[in-house]
């Protein structure tokens, strides 16, 4: 019985380990298909639901867009309508506005054309007539005027503008000699052909031979032509004193800006030390900008408000330089009796403080009608590569509102010397 439990053993083991064996891999191929059948499910899954969200975030994202697509359509269409609509009203109010202005001008016109041919007339009536004006004198004076009439007005609006003012003198100049031959014709065929069969129960000649009618074509002709060359003229003259007003306004506005820049910069410089000067420098400005905004509306002002309005700006620079600086403002004469274009000093009395150095002295003159302003400065040293204003815009908007305001009566010299500015400014008020 041993001996059968000691061969029994290992096949008995031997089986054992089949069968676990068996079972292992049974347990693992029965593990392996349920995960990969679960990999493939949750992967199949996982891909059913991404498509479903794909698909429902393209649907959706299709619908806002379309959403918004019809959203901004109708909004633009609305802004496009309210714009087109408002153009529309700008145009209309502007056409509207030209109408007005050229009914105006037209009808303007016409009555002085009007009130040129009815002076003529009785003009020509009285020199016509020798006595009392009688009906024949009449309709001789009015034919009289046929041949001037279509000569003139031809002139006026042919040969003026695209001859004469196209400065082709020598064609201008032949076309009015033949213009002026035809209005003799015309006269002479008039009154010794066509008028006896218009009027057959007045006997009417060409009193006037070639030369007299070729002197009235002449004397019309000449004097209409000044007449529109000195409107046209005029017009010039108002346009460019309208544009030198523009300008000189334009300049104005330009000082106010630079000025306010550096009188900022001069307090930030105050508050930055927490000096104590700064409220007194910010009264000092409101005293400045108060002249600027206020006083400086028409183009000359009194000097003595010039005169505060530097004497102002100096003390504000002053509170800034705390002493640093030695300076001298002296004024001779009397500025009550005095007016002078506003802002016309500020620019050499700005840059002397912005690039000066130890001094700066000013001086103001007044003897008869002659007005002096004097500035020297040394030269310190630079903080930055800024360039000066000497050679900027400050010093080229003076001289051009210097040209403008007083045109030949004023002198500027500037010397730019290795240590000092030096500004010597005169100027004529007549």
């Amino acid at each position: 019985m041993e001996v059968l439990k000691h061969k029994t053993t290992p096949v008995l083991r031997s089986l054992f380990r089949n069968r676990l064996l068996q079972n292992t891999l049974f347990s693992r191929g029965l593990s392996r298909n349920r995960l990969l059948q679960n990999t493939l499910f949750s992967r199949s899954l996982s891909r059913n639901r991404f498509l479903q969200n794909t698909l429902f975030s393209r649907s959706l994202s299709r619908n806002r867009l379309l959403q918004n697509t019809l959203f901004s359509r109708g909004l633009s269409r609305n802004r496009l309508l309210q714009n087109t609509l408002f153009s529309r009203g700008l145009s209309r109010n502007r056409i509207l506005q030209h109408i007005l202005f050229f009914r105006s001008l037209s009808r303007n016109r016409i009555l002085q054309h009007i009130l040129f041919w009815s002076l003529s007339y009785y003009c020509l009536l009285i020199f016509f007539s020798p006595g009392p004006p009688e009906k024949i004198d009449f309709i001789y004076t009015a034919a009289f005027h046929i041949p001037l009439l279509i000569a003139v007005y031809i002139n006026l609006g042919l040969l003026v503008p695209f001859i004469l003012r196209k400065e082709k003198y020598v064609y201008y100049l032949l076309s009015l000699v033949t213009l002026m031959c035809i209005s003799a014709g015309l006269n002479t065929f008039l009154f010794n052909v066509v008028i006896d069969y218009l009027v057959p129960s007045y006997y009417f000649i060409a009193y006037y031979n070639f030369p007299e009618l070729f002197l009235f074509a002449l004397i019309y002709l000449g004097l209409t032509t000044l007449i529109k060359l000195s409107r046209g003229w005029f017009m010039l003259v108002r346009l460019q004193n309208e544009k030198s007003e523009t300008e000189l306004k334009f300049l104005k506005t330009q000082i106010n800006p630079h000025f306010l820049f550096n009188s900022l910069n001069s307090i930030y410089a105050l508050s930055l030390k927490k000096d104590t000067q700064l409220p007194a420098s910010i009264l000092k400005l409101a005293e400045v900008m108060r002249y600027m905004i206020y006083e400086t509306d028409a183009d000359y002002v009194p000097l003595e408000n010039e005169i505060s309005y530097l004497k102002n700006y100096i003390a504000l620079q002053q509170l800034r330089n705390a002493g640093s600086m030695q300076l001298s403002f002296e004024i001779t004469g009397d500025p009550a009796l005095y007016k002078v274009a506003p802002f016309m000093f500020i620019v050499f009395v700005e840059n002397a403080f912005k690039h000066g150095g130890s001094f700066i002295q000013i001086q103001l003159a007044m003897t008869g009608h002659l007005l002096r302003f004097h500035v020297v400065n040394d030269k310190g040293e630079l903080d930055d590569p800024e360039p000066l204003d000497f050679k900027g815009l400050g010093l080229d908007n003076v001289k051009r509102r210097l040209d403008l305001l007083y045109p030949g009566n004023h002198r500027l010299e500037i010397k730019d010397e290795a240590t000092l500015y030096t500004v010597q400014l005169s100027i004529d008020i007549l």
